[in-house]
């Protein structure tokens, strides 16, 4: 009889490490959390909407927050996944503002170098490249305790910084 012992990946050892920490990181931006309740979330953009905070994104279904802290002006549109009626996953996608296909500075390698350097600041040293664990595609990936940010060039237009708590992505799969 052979035994197989598979080898487990950075990645596999980086999310067992954060995921058995006892405390928790729900904390996302602009007020919205992990396992904020759905009715919350529309109160809360209805909210921020109402002080021009956020506004209708350039997507259905989609909220936009416009940017001034990187190199250029920029927005990000976003809206996230539910579980159980609750906020688990948070897709943000970012673009300067005077994108075009012929103004290669802000193209999405730019700005993929520019959210990542703004990252860093609010997480020194913890972003590390390697191959996203769902997408199979390059990103920069940061595991604090549930909460995984990785930050990934979605085409030539857009960089995606998507926010996801780890342990509610483990019960859906646990439950496939």
């Amino acid at each position: 009889m052979a035994a197989s012992c598979e080898q487990k990946t950075e990645y596999q050892r980086l999310v067992e490490k954060e995921l058995a920490k006892e405390s928790r990181n729900d904390s996302l931006f602009l007020g919205y959390y992990f396992g904020m309740p759905r009715q919350d979330f529309f109160d809360h953009t209805w909210e921020l909407n109402s002080r021009k905070i956020v506004m209708q994104g350039n997507r259905t279904a989609s909220i936009r927050y416009d940017l001034d802290n990187l190199k250029y002006p920029a927005q990000m549109n976003y809206y996230p996944d539910f579980y159980e009626g609750k906020l688990y996953k948070m897709p943000v996608r970012y673009m300067y503002n005077g994108w075009a296909p012929w103004n290669r500075d802000y193209w999405a390698d730019s700005l993929k170098k520019d959210v990542l350097s703004v990252f860093r600041e609010r997480y020194p040293n913890r972003f590390r490249e390697m191959n996203h664990p769902e997408l199979d595609l390059p990103a920069y990936i940061m595991v604090d305790k549930n909460m995984r940010i990785s930050i990934y060039e979605m085409d030539n237009k857009e960089v995606v910084v998507d926010y996801t708590d780890l342990s509610v992505l483990k019960e859906i799969k646990d439950e496939e």
